[in-house]
């Protein structure tokens, strides 16, 4: 698309030139020219806004933009290209910072799946003439989805026909629409984006990406025949999607759809939102490590394993000893039993002093031990008995995390490292499930006759 653009800092030197740009492949831009008068080093690394206006009058703001490659023709001119992995399509904006929003609306990977509702209707008629095949279609009433974070959310679906005189094609999909009172900035709207995004996410066990975002503000553009017409801002992202994500996913490849959550989404959607802060981290450390294919094995294992840590620790607090009892006797007693340099180096000594502050927290094969426990009604048959488990987790655990000539056939035994994370994996995903309100016989029936990570340790493919 061809177009002038602009730095924010010289509006005035404007330089053709052409832009290929789509929602999630970033943009990157030609430019008949150069943005800097000379070539110098220090510029030519540093990031900037790019402004732009398509021959079709469409305003283009591009974010965090780099000079990816310089050209001097003699005689001639120059010319560059530039690259963005962030921008919007539809005003001109010094950063994201600065959008705002009153309508945000996005369609996921799998959500059509997860939704499994479709308003096309085939009947087929060949007991008697006339022979045929009977096609209605009648788009589904919204979904609501209730509150995600303070502002109102529903699915809605979209439909496109396409009639031709010997062919009739029907495509329907379905969207995120996430409501506000009023204008609110875009980052609002983008926690609430991450917040569903990992519902999904879990739900179809699979990664989930953001496949067009695209906001409206909260006033027309104009009206036509008294209906309001909006104008559509487009956000430009960088994501790489496999091609696989863009495949059918059927009900039971998923741990739960739509239908299964009951007559009410909103109510364990919102369950989800209220308990999403609390285990973030545990959340963000599961889904970076399980779909992550190029994860290396131990790097996988100790990210697990500090995944349940954290989500021990924030689901089910306690400690050995509660802290005002122990700094005030134990440690203080532990600390006055060291004895002073020269006899303990000092460093050694300042590392003990550090270590004693968190000796009376509980140990990981603990935390193991106790989730393990919980939810054994579900596990046991998969992962074998929680003293067993936990003993041999926190056991490779601490030969991972402290290597030595002794135990270096920890991280050499992959298969090893490979089932236990798968383990560790399938342990969190109960936890998770039960964070939804799930019974614990509904959760036992998802694990074993839904979960891809229960079926490959079942069968042993590790």
């Amino acid at each position: 698309m061809k177009g002038i653009w602009w730095l924010t800092q010289t509006p005035d030197k404007q330089l053709q030139g052409e832009v290929t740009y789509g929602p999630t492949s970033g943009a990157d831009v030609d430019l008949f020219g150069h943005p800097y008068d000379r070539f110098d080093e220090k510029k030519l690394t540093d990031r900037f806004t790019l402004h732009g206006l398509t021959f079709k009058a469409k305003p283009i703001s591009l974010f965090q933009c780099l000079i990816s490659g310089s050209e001097i023709n003699l005689p001639g001119g120059m010319s560059c290209k530039i690259k963005s992995v962030s921008g919007i399509v539809g005003g001109h904006f010094l950063s994201l910072e600065e959008v705002a929003f009153q309508r945000v609306q996005v369609r996921f990977t799998w959500l059509r799946d997860w939704v499994w509702i479709t308003g096309i209707r085939l009947r087929l008629r060949f007991d008697k003439p006339p022979i045929g095949i009977i096609a209605r279609y009648r788009v589904p009433q919204v979904i609501p989805l209730g509150r995600i974070k303070d502002l109102s959310a529903r699915i809605e679906f979209t439909w496109n026909v396409q009639p031709d005189f010997h062919s009739l094609q029907i495509e329907e999909d379905c969207s995120l629409i996430i409501e506000a009172d009023q204008m609110r900035p875009y980052a609002a709207f983008e926690e609430c984006i991450t917040a569903f995004q990992r519902f999904l996410c879990l739900a179809v066990q699979r990664p989930v990406y953001p496949l067009q975002i695209t906001g409206r503000l909260d006033k027309p553009e104009r009206t036509v025949n008294n209906v309001p017409k909006f104008q559509e801002f487009l956000i430009i992202q960088k994501l790489s999607i496999p091609d696989r994500s863009l495949e059918k996913l059927m009900p039971q490849e998923q741990l739960f759809t739509l239908h299964e959550i009951g007559t009410s989404p909103s109510e364990i959607l919102a369950r989800f939102i209220e308990r999403e802060k609390k285990i973030e981290a545990a959340m963000d450390l599961y889904f970076s490590t399980i779909y992550n294919d190029s994860q290396l094995p131990r790097v996988e294992f100790l990210t697990l394993a500090q995944s349940l840590e954290a989500y021990h620790r924030a689901t089910m607090p306690g400690k050995y000893m509660e802290d005002e009892p122990y700094h005030s006797g134990l440690r203080k007693k532990l600390w006055e039993a060291i004895p002073a340099p020269p006899v303990v180096d000092a460093d050694f000594r300042a590392s003990l002093d550090k270590k004693l502050d968190y000796l009376h927290e509980f140990s990981l094969k603990k935390r193991l031990k106790e989730l393990a426990k919980k939810h054994a009604l579900s596990l046991e048959t998969l992962i074998g008995n929680a003293e067993d488990f936990s003993a041999m987790v926190s056991d490779l655990r601490n030969k991972l995390t402290h290597p030595s000539e002794e135990n270096t056939d920890a991280e050499a035994d992959y298969r090893k490292l490979l089932r236990l994370s798968e383990m560790m994996a399938l342990l969190i995903e109960v936890c998770f499930l039960d964070e939804l309100g799930f019974p614990q016989d509904r959760i036992k029936e998802i694990i074993f006759n839904r979960s891809q990570r229960a079926f490959r340790v079942h069968r042993g493919w590790l």
